[in-house]
């Protein structure tokens, strides 16, 4: 049965979607990692988060938090890109996200991009 991605679907249910829905996850340390960024992102919403949260406002300002509390900008990176691949999921899969005329934007940043200092 294919799963509607609503922009009201709670990340908790979506994220364990995609551990179920995609055989490549198989590696306990990218559950675990991944189960960390969806975490530490519903922490900086203050609540659990739903798949609307995913907004680049709110990817910036979770970008800006975590540097706050001192996390070296490669574990940044890397906590955005895990959040990023639950977010393509949503927009790739699911007959949901497309009925609705709802789909998540993403916006791709390279590496070398400068930072606005």
């Amino acid at each position: 049965m294919s799963e509607s991605h609503r922009p009201d679907m709670p990340l908790s249910d979506l994220w364990k979607t995609y551990v179920e829905q995609n055989p490549r996850v198989r590696s306990k340390h990218t559950v675990s990692l991944m189960t960390i960024s969806v975490r530490t992102f519903q922490d900086f919403l203050g609540r659990p988060g739903a798949l609307a949260d995913f907004t680049n406002e709110n990817l910036v300002a979770y970008m800006e938090y975590r540097k706050q509390l001192g996390r070296a900008p490669r574990t940044i990176e890397r906590e955005v890109s895990k959040l990023a691949t639950i977010w393509r999921f949503a927009a790739t899969r699911g007959p949901g996200h497309d009925a609705q005329g709802w789909r998540p934007s993403i916006r791709q940043r390279t590496a070398h991009q400068p930072q606005d200092g």
